[in-house]
């Protein structure tokens, strides 16, 4: 029986790696992330805003971009790939 923390961590941890494949973590648990951008007149920072979002390490995302009756042209401009979906709201 452990009776020092340390001795209980080894433990613990001896019996996780037991459990996990030995392939990356990253391999074995791929969650999806969804995130969703509103915007409204938004043509100065948009296409920073997807540029920095394409830019991510981690590629295994969807955004959702919610035009709030823009009336700048903004969404018209952008150019998108299948990670990103346009949806639009024609009234303010």
């Amino acid at each position: 029986m452990p009776e020092t923390a340390p001795e209980i961590f080894e433990l613990r941890r001896a019996s996780l790696d037991e459990l996990q494949p030995s392939y990356p973590i990253a391999a074995r648990i791929r969650n999806r992330i969804k995130v969703i951008v509103p915007f409204r007149n938004a043509g100065r920072y948009l296409q920073k805003c997807i540029e920095s979002l394409r830019r991510q390490d981690y590629d295994n995302f969807h955004v959702y971009l919610i035009d709030d009756a823009s009336d700048d042209g903004c969404a018209d401009r952008l150019d998108l790939d299948d990670r990103f979906t346009l949806i639009r709201s024609e009234s303010a």
